[in-house]
Protein backbone atom coordinates (compact mmCIF):
# COMPACT_ATOMS: atom_id res chain seq x y z
CA UNK A 1 0.00 0.00 0.00
CA UNK A 2 1.38 3.32 -1.11
CA UNK A 3 0.99 5.90 1.93
CA UNK A 4 2.78 8.48 0.07
CA UNK A 5 1.04 12.39 0.51
CA UNK A 6 -1.42 13.25 -2.36
CA UNK A 7 0.47 15.60 -3.59
CA UNK A 8 3.40 14.48 -4.01
CA UNK A 9 2.76 13.42 -8.14
CA UNK A 10 1.74 16.68 -8.68
CA UNK A 11 5.58 17.84 -6.77
CA UNK A 12 7.14 15.72 -9.28
CA UNK A 13 5.43 16.22 -12.19
CA UNK A 14 6.27 20.23 -11.67
CA UNK A 15 9.92 19.46 -10.96
CA UNK A 16 10.06 17.82 -14.66
CA UNK A 17 8.16 20.96 -15.87
CA UNK A 18 10.69 23.35 -15.02
CA UNK A 19 13.62 24.19 -17.40
CA UNK A 20 17.12 23.79 -15.73
CA UNK A 21 18.83 27.19 -16.61
CA UNK A 22 22.08 26.59 -18.75
CA UNK A 23 25.48 27.14 -17.74
CA UNK A 24 27.51 30.28 -19.02
CA UNK A 25 30.59 27.77 -19.20
CA UNK A 26 28.64 25.69 -21.87
CA UNK A 27 28.95 28.77 -24.67
CA UNK A 28 32.29 29.66 -26.04
CA UNK A 29 33.01 32.54 -27.82
CA UNK A 30 33.72 30.58 -31.34
CA UNK A 31 30.51 28.24 -31.02
CA UNK A 32 27.87 28.33 -33.13
CA UNK A 33 24.34 27.77 -31.24
CA UNK A 34 20.99 27.17 -32.23
CA UNK A 35 18.28 29.44 -31.14
CA UNK A 36 16.82 26.88 -28.79
CA UNK A 37 19.73 26.80 -27.13
CA UNK A 38 19.74 30.55 -27.01
CA UNK A 39 16.63 30.81 -25.34
CA UNK A 40 18.12 28.67 -22.48
CA UNK A 41 20.14 31.40 -21.36
CA UNK A 42 17.82 33.87 -22.79
CA UNK A 43 14.90 33.43 -20.94
CA UNK A 44 11.95 35.04 -23.85
CA UNK A 45 9.54 33.50 -25.89
CA UNK A 46 10.36 32.99 -29.32
CA UNK A 47 8.23 35.77 -30.85
CA UNK A 48 10.22 38.20 -28.50
CA UNK A 49 13.20 37.21 -29.47
CA UNK A 50 12.29 37.70 -33.27
CA UNK A 51 10.69 41.37 -32.55
CA UNK A 52 14.08 41.75 -30.44
CA UNK A 53 16.26 41.16 -33.90
CA UNK A 54 14.25 43.21 -35.64
CA UNK A 55 14.74 46.35 -33.10
CA UNK A 56 18.61 45.40 -33.23
CA UNK A 57 18.26 44.46 -29.57
CA UNK A 58 19.28 40.69 -30.04
CA UNK A 59 21.86 39.59 -32.81
CA UNK A 60 20.87 38.47 -36.24
CA UNK A 61 22.18 35.37 -36.54
CA UNK A 62 22.68 33.44 -39.66
CA UNK A 63 21.27 31.28 -42.24
CA UNK A 64 22.29 27.99 -42.79
CA UNK A 65 19.88 26.16 -44.03
CA UNK A 66 16.22 26.65 -44.99
CA UNK A 67 14.61 26.83 -41.49
CA UNK A 68 17.78 26.69 -39.51
CA UNK A 69 19.86 30.16 -38.40
CA UNK A 70 22.69 30.08 -36.08
CA UNK A 71 24.16 32.59 -33.75
CA UNK A 72 27.67 33.07 -32.63
CA UNK A 73 28.50 31.81 -29.34
CA UNK A 74 30.58 35.22 -28.63
CA UNK A 75 27.44 37.48 -29.90
CA UNK A 76 25.29 35.92 -27.08
CA UNK A 77 27.90 36.10 -24.45
CA UNK A 78 28.50 39.70 -24.84
CA UNK A 79 24.62 40.41 -25.01
CA UNK A 80 24.38 38.11 -21.55
CA UNK A 81 27.37 40.27 -19.89
CA UNK A 82 26.32 43.46 -21.03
Amino acid sequence: MNLSKKGDGQEQMRKLKTPQRADLTEIKPDSLIRLKDVLQFIRVSKSSWHNGVKLGLYPKGFVVGRRTRLYRGGEILKLING
